[in-house]
């Protein structure tokens, strides 16, 4: 008997975003460890192949520290599951893809869905949050696992705070699917609601940025123990998308 071949796997979490509480939360359920790999946190196009450069030598970094037998990987971007391949060719380990919806559906990413595919049928499993695109996944030929939001332990009895009378939280990265300008309509028409925006606003198309209502905030990236402090003392919190089978974590949260 050989003990090696029925000794725990070591895992490795890789995700190409500065923040990221579903990577985190998994990684913590599998013991993988999560790593959060970004640079260069500006919407500028042509800075794209810099970073995903410094990133890709990041992660070849961490495979040669910590030489994982598995490699779970989160998708999008689709270069991240790319350079995961490639070193598994090198590295000998399985990898696995954890596909978020927009990786099928957003505009910016549909353009993938050819390499997501090619890649998908080499992974040991791609990992999506509802039954719609499992049923993509397989339609590849590729292993599909279900794997909703995790349960979430954010102590509701922590710090609050509070917006100053009646305070709206909308949980949002200004995405592409996330109508922001459509909720900036609404705070004009409820001038006594406070409203919080989180996410980081360099992501917020200018011209919105500067015709903000005086009853709008911009919070920023804020760290986790501030953010769940602001879900905390919100009277109700905001999550919303214009594409259907897309998991908003936000719900998960409030």
């Amino acid at each position: 008997m050989n003990p090696k071949a029925y000794s725990e796997p070591s895992r490795t979490f890789i995700t190409w975003y500065p923040y990221c509480r579903r990577s985190d939360a998994l990684a913590q359920q599998i013991g993988a460890r999560s790593h959060l790999v970004h640079y260069l946190r500006f919407k500028v196009p042509w800075l794209a192949p810099i970073k995903y450069i410094l990133q890709t030598l990041k992660t070849l970094a961490i495979l040669i520290r910590e030489r994982p037998s598995q490699v779970l990987v989160a998708s999008p971007p689709v270069s991240a599951p790319f350079v995961i391949w490639l070193f598994s060719r090198v590295f000998d380990y399985l990898f696995i893809i954890d596909a978020h919806s927009g990786a099928f559906q957003h505009v910016r990413w549909t353009w993938s869905l050819p390499t997501q595919r090619f890649l998908a049928r080499r992974a040991l499993a791609t990992v999506v949050t509802n039954e719609h695109l499992a049923s993509v996944v397989r339609s590849w030929g590729a292993r599909a696992e279900l794997v909703q939001d995790l349960a979430l332990d954010l102590d509701p009895d922590g710090a609050m705070i509070s917006g100053g009378g009646f305070h709206a939280v909308l949980v949002c990265t200004y995405s592409v699917d996330e109508p922001i300008a459509e909720v900036l309509e609404a705070a004009k028409l409820l001038p006594q609601v406070t409203f919080s925006f989180t996410g980081d606003p360099a992501y917020m198309s200018a011209s919105l940025r500067q015709n903000l209502p005086a009853n709008v905030r911009l919070t920023g990236f804020m760290p986790d123990e501030e953010y769940l402090a602001l879900l905390r003392g919100a009277d109700i919190v905001i999550s919303l998308t214009k594409e259907d089978h897309t998991m908003q974590r936000g719900g998960y949260e409030a």
